[in-house]
């Protein structure tokens, strides 16, 4: 399971988004700061990006 603070990072910068390359390295390095699972970080973020933005779910 991810840490929340990994999933909070990916919603905020990966929903309905592609993520910058910024954005994507804060990612990886909190990935690897909290030792989570980059697999399953990497699967979330898919369907993060996959789903709605928060303005289109107005």
């Amino acid at each position: 399971m991810l840490p929340l603070e990994l999933k909070e990072l990916i919603d905020k910068y990966c929903t309905g988004v592609q993520p910058t390359v910024g954005q994507l390295d804060d990612i990886v390095s909190v990935i690897y700061f909290l030792q989570a699972d980059a697999k399953e970080a990497m699967e979330y973020m898919q369907i993060r990006m996959a789903s709605t933005t928060k303005e289109e779910e107005k």
